[in-house]
């Protein structure tokens, strides 16, 4: 159990807000993960999605925005983090299998409820509770 005032992160890069820290496995496993993007070809603002993913691609926001490894060569790894491809005990390709091996997901989503427990609590990016574990749906009713 987490005491009272500690911050647990699960399968994140760190937090924005600085109260958790990430470490990376020295010999164990891990798992590391392309973000992809795409404009639907029936997407209504195509000019927009457009702006959006050429700034998100761009030198500025890959290096100063999203405080993880870049898509791009020409920008460096996170400080104090070799480049992801140069750590031997991870997949960066790895995790759309392991999503696919639905038994393999349901006992891994068991072990992580049974050393932590339950999801309890306001999602503190959402607190309207539209988002997270159980959304509220457009009608005011529970998802």
């Amino acid at each position: 159990m987490i005491a009272p005032g500690y911050v647990a992160n699960f399968g994140s890069a760190g937090s924005f807000s600085g109260l958790s820290t990430t470490s990376i496995p020295q010999h164990s496993p891990w798992v590391t993960w392309p973000q992809t993007a795409a404009i639907l070809k029936k997407a209504p603002h195509k000019a927009a999605a457009k702006l959006y993913l050429s700034w998100l691609l761009s030198k500025d926001a890959q290096q100063n925005s999203i405080f993880t490894w870049s898509a791009r060569s020409d920008v460096a790894a996170p400080a104090g983090r070799k480049g992801i491809f140069d750590y031997k005990n991870t997949n960066p390709l790895g995790l759309g299998k392991f999503m696919n091996n639905r038994a393999a997901l349901d006992r891994y989503k068991a072990l992580v409820t049974l050393y932590v427990g339950d999801v309890k609590g306001v999602d503190p990016s959402d607190p309207g509770g539209v988002l997270g574990l159980y959304p509220i749906n457009r009608d005011g009713t529970q998802g």
